[in-house]
Order: structure tokens, then sequence, then C-alpha cells
């Protein structure tokens, strides 16, 4: 198996791992490494954690496409790694972004 496939294949089993853990997660899930989310600042943590694991599912897709494609087409996988990678990581910043807003509580005095 080439070295390519196999680290997409376990780059795909890494986030869709972390797709789970955020699921079965019962304090609030982070996004970015070394910060923690309050979950005072969350209003239904359940919710929250579950729409971060579908986040992640879905852009573990990303990997497990190209693994998929690799042996029809090892360019075509090259190019879904390539942007996937660095185009789809905004995509997946903006959902992370949009999770939060849907999730954090309302500040009463604003509104």
């Amino acid at each position: 198996m080439p070295i390519f496939i196999q680290t997409n294949l376990f780059v795909a089993i890494l986030i869709a791992g972390l797709g789970f853990y955020a699921w079965r997660r019962e304090k609030p899930m982070w996004f970015w490494s070394g910060t923690t989310v309050d979950p005072k600042t969350i209003s239904d943590v359940r919710a929250y954690n579950h729409a971060n694991a579908i986040m992640w599912w879905v852009y573990s897709l990303i990997f497990w496409t190209s693994v998929l494609v690799y042996s029809h087409d090892p360019f075509l996988s090259e190019l879904i790694i390539t942007f996937g990678v660095t185009i789809g990581f905004i995509p997946l910043y903006l959902a992370y972004f949009l999770i939060r807003r849907k999730y954090r509580v309302k500040d009463k005095a604003k509104e």
C-alpha cells in the first residue's frame, strides 16, 4: 500500500475519531489545540458537541474520498487532498464559527 494511501487513511481515521470523541464528550468540545470552551457559555452542550462531531466527520470525507479515488486516478486524489486541506479549512472554520454562534448563551442585556 503506497505511503500516500496509508497517510490519508490514518488522517481520515484520526479526524473521524475526533468526531466520535466529540459526539460522546460531556464537556464542550474545543476547536483549537490548547483551548477550552467554558460550559457556561454554551446553551446546549450535547447538541453543540453533536454539531462538532458532524463537522469533523464531514471534514474527514476529504481524506476518505482521496483514499478511494487513488486507485483510479492518483493525480486527482492528490488534488482532492491539496485543495481539501488548504481551501477546505475555510469552510471548516466557518462551520465551527456558526456552531459556536448557534449554541452560545445569549446575553439578555444586549437583546
